[in-house]
């Protein structure tokens, strides 16, 4: 589109944690790097990305675990961690645990709060000082029972919010927007079908806003990179075979508009981990499951902005 600077990916190194979906990972200002934690890999290694490498700096902390969520917490200045699920693919355990890592341990922090689930959405509010977390499903006798509750931590409790907002779903994507100073949602699984709406949360109220953009999916990445919101990847449902096709396609939220920015880049994946390395100024994405492959994933890839849309 005329007047957007071009977006261009680059894929770093397949060096560092072995493939995996369904892991997480988040940026810490203070340190300046990036920590990954877990994933279907099933073990509980902690990594930590600085730019240039992949470094294992624990193999002690939270149990092993997939479709768990991490944010930065501004208040402790200490990366978060909540819930997940462990055990097969099919029968899939909750959890409902809480953990901060200060960047040499892991430490569990208030067993009360959100109860167990995985797939929800976390995201980081630096402005408020706290962390929000939304929705997810606890998978049980082998269904999904969709969540559709929001809930705070300030650094020291979770506490419960409004009722009201996005309907009950799972595997949809949050991030953060600093300049505007929203949380944004998109998409996910709902009851009956793939999402493909776009929710704001501002201050303590969720407020629908746009009704058009990218088609309908679940498990992308979705990061803020200092000016607009950037989304990759993801799953999308398909009445034909195979039932769900994976997607490869970059569009970014500019809080009126989505734009669709790039498709040439990381292969179609789901369950990837993305977030933005405010030190270097770059959307970090890591992993993810590629159906095309019949394996997970283990690349790692870098997005950042060109002065030349054309070049």
């Amino acid at each position: 589109m005329p007047g957007l600077p071009g977006l261009f990916w680059t894929q770093r190194q397949d060096i560092g944690p072995a493939p995996r979906w369904g892991c997480d990972i988040a940026f810490d200002p203070v340190r300046q790097t990036i920590v990954l934690f877990g994933g279907s890999s099933g073990v509980t290694d902690t990594w930590e990305w600085d730019g240039n490498y992949w470094k294992q700096v624990s193999d002690m902390g939270p149990s092993a675990r997939r479709n768990h969520g991490m944010a930065w917490d501004d208040a402790s200045q200490q990366v978060l961690l909540f819930g997940g699920s462990q055990g097969t693919y099919q029968s899939p355990t909750p959890l409902g645990d809480t953990w901060a890592w200060d960047g040499q341990n892991w430490t569990q922090l208030d067993d009360t709060g959100p109860s167990a689930r995985h797939l929800f959405g976390i995201a980081s509010d630096t402005t408020g000082n706290r962390i929000i977390l939304f929705g997810g499903a606890n998978p049980s006798n082998g269904n999904q029972q969709l969540l559709g509750d929001t809930w705070e931590w300030d650094g020291t409790v979770w506490s419960q919010q409004d009722e009201t907002g996005p309907s009950p779903r799972m595997g949809q994507s949050m991030t953060y927007d600093s300049v505007r100073g929203r949380v944004v949602l998109f998409g996910g699984v709902g009851e009956t079908a793939y999402l493909g709406d776009t929710w704001e949360r501002n201050g303590n109220n969720w407020v629908r806003v746009s009704h058009f953009g990218p088609v309908t999916r679940a498990f992308a990445g979705l990061g803020f990179d200092g000016s607009e919101c950037i989304l990759f990847g993801g799953e999308i449902e398909t009445l034909t075979s195979p039932a769900s096709v994976f997607l490869g396609d970059t569009w970014s939220w500019d809080g009126r508009l989505w734009t669709q920015r790039q498709d040439i880049g990381p292969q179609a994946r789901c369950s990837h981990a993305m977030t933005f390395d405010g030190s270097r100024k770059k959307m970090v994405l890591f992993g993810g499951s590629g159906r095309g492959t019949q394996t997970d994933l283990g690349d790692t890839w870098e997005l950042a902005e060109r002065s030349n849309p054309g070049g």
